[in-house]
């Protein structure tokens, strides 16, 4: 077993991710703007992935930041693991929303902008993509807990 990391808890991870995308791109799609084919009422459980996701960080975050030999080395870490895939996320959402629709979801340069900060909410701009929401929670989450072990 690999001492750094719990593979289970790893796996937990992807079904909680799993169960969000589903639910997100199936029951949530289909509830706004509808699909052709019938979503199963199970998918709408996927919600909750988002609090199985949070418990798991919940659990883990401390072990990660005590491994850390400085509380910068943590910041790094978090932030080289969220920025660049959130970046890429932001960048494609926005894209294909002004090349492809749906119109009610376009945003303008400057809120691009913005939500690059992933401080957005936090200076009055809406979300590039709403499912981005917990990210501003992830990041509220580790400065808490940093100052908690400090």
């Amino acid at each position: 077993m690999n001492q750094a990391r719990l593979q289970e808890l790893d796996g937990l991870r992807g079904v909680a991710v799993t169960a969000v995308l589903l639910y997100h791109y199936l029951y949530q799609f289909d509830a706004k703007y509808g699909h052709d084919f019938e979503i199963p009422e199970l998918i709408s459980l996927g919600k909750t992935g988002v609090h199985l996701f949070f418990m798991i960080s919940g659990y883990v975050i401390f072990w990660t930041i005590s491994r850390r030999s400085h509380p910068l080395d943590f910041v790094f870490s978090r932030f080289s693991r969220l920025y660049p895939a959130y970046w890429v996320a932001v960048l494609f959402t926005f894209t294909w929303v002004a090349l492809v629709g749906p119109e009610d979801r376009a945003v303008d340069v400057f809120t691009l902008l913005a939500n690059i900060t992933m401080l957005h909410e936090y200076l009055g701009f809406r979300h590039v993509d709403g499912v981005y929401w917990t990210l501003s929670v992830e990041l509220h989450f580790y400065l808490l807990a940093m100052i908690a072990l400090i």
